[in-house]
């Protein structure tokens, strides 16, 4: 019995000794590569080892479990135990084999495995073009078509109102005066706007002696100190203005439109050498102008507040009212007498200077 233990035990360090006396090939030696054909062994112990161990897992687990008597006939032969469980010299063999097929299977090639993830990333990032900047947004202020821009704004104007018709020697005239208006522009279009417009001005009147004398006898005499006085006039009406954008904050402009205005003369006293002392009753007159003008205005600060200059004429029609006719006063003694009429306007010159609030 003591023999038969011995013999496997001496077979298998028999292997040993004969694995090590072996010479090691050169190429093995240096860390080079094995030839193909151990490779191509390596690869067929492997599918080997894959198969037992496949078939092994297939069995029943009832064929995996040991006899009742086989279990009984392990405990009485302790010998036969120790013997089944000592691995013969070719079972040593195959396990080394599989070993080494599976160490080969899992160390990977350095010379086919792929470069790692990182580095991947970066050359292809180093790869791609530069991504280009995003376009800034368009100015649009004062380039599209439909605009809904308004302006709201006061100027001060200087006008005059010269008299061109044919008159008397010692006539009445106005003289030029300053007043104030405010207006409202609509940019209905880029290069078209909308302009209602209102102004208020006063007047200074000469009124020379016997300028208001009359060719009836019961009339003021001409020898009559009129007192100096003024006439205040007002006009609102609207115009239309194509407009003409040098840049984005300058522009041009043409106008014309249509208005309604009024004159008032208001009451006066006339000391008349003849007559004695007596009052004239306050009078006016309307009138229809049509405004054609030329103007520029430039935003000192853009789309916030512009800066307005404009020339303006305005023919003047359809004039009408009791200030351009003969009226009745009383004088001191209780007798009526004529007094003689304004002279009519022929045109209005102004020069506007304002500020509009861009909203």
């Amino acid at each position: 019995m003591f023999l038969s233990t011995l013999r496997p035990r001496a077979y298998g360090l028999g292997a040993a000794l004969l694995c090590l006396s072996a010479p090691i090939p050169a190429a093995h030696a240096e860390g080079a590569p094995a030839p193909s054909s151990t490779a191509s062994a390596d690869k067929a112990a492997a599918k080997k080892s894959a198969a037992k161990k496949a078939s092994a897992r297939d069995k029943p687990a009832a064929e995996k479990a040991p006899a009742p008597g086989k279990a009984a006939a392990d405990k009485a032969s302790p010998s036969a135990n120790s013997a089944a469980a000592t691995p013969s010299s070719d079972s040593a063999d195959e396990e080394d084999a599989d070993h080494g097929a599976k160490s080969t299977a899992t160390e990977p090639d350095a010379e086919s495995s792929p470069p790692p993830l990182e580095a991947e990333v970066e050359l292809s990032a180093a790869d791609k073009p530069p991504r280009p900047n995003l376009p800034e947004p368009e100015d649009v202020t004062g380039n599209s078509l439909w605009q809904n821009r308004i302006e709201l704004g006061a100027e001060v104007l200087y006008a005059a109102r010269p008299l061109f018709h044919e008159r008397a020697p010692n006539a009445m005239s106005y003289d030029p005066g300053v007043g104030f208006g405010i207006h409202l522009r609509w940019e209905v279009l880029h290069f078209l706007r909308f302009h209602p417009y209102y102004y208020n001005v006063e007047h200074p009147i000469r009124l020379p002696r016997g300028s208001l004398s009359t060719a009836s006898p019961d009339t003021i005499s001409r020898s009559a100190d009129l007192p100096a006085s003024s006439v205040a006039t007002f006009a609102f009406g609207a115009r239309l203005e194509p407009t003409l954008w040098l840049n984005d904050r300058t522009r041009l402009w043409l106008a014309a439109g249509a208005g309604w205005g009024r004159v008032h003369l208001p009451a006066m006293t006339v000391d008349d050498p003849v007559h004695g002392e007596f009052t004239v009753d306050q009078r006016g007159f309307v009138f229809v102008e049509f405004p054609l003008s030329i103007g520029v205005g430039v935003e000192i600060i853009k789309n916030w507040l512009a800066l307005e200059y404009e020339v303006t004429g305005c023919p003047v029609v359809s004039e009408s009212g009791r200030a351009l006719e003969s009226v009745q006063a009383v004088d001191a003694s209780g007798k009526p007498l004529d007094v003689g009429p304004l002279e009519s306007l022929d045109a209005t010159f102004t020069h506007t200077l304002g500020l509009s609030l861009i909203l």
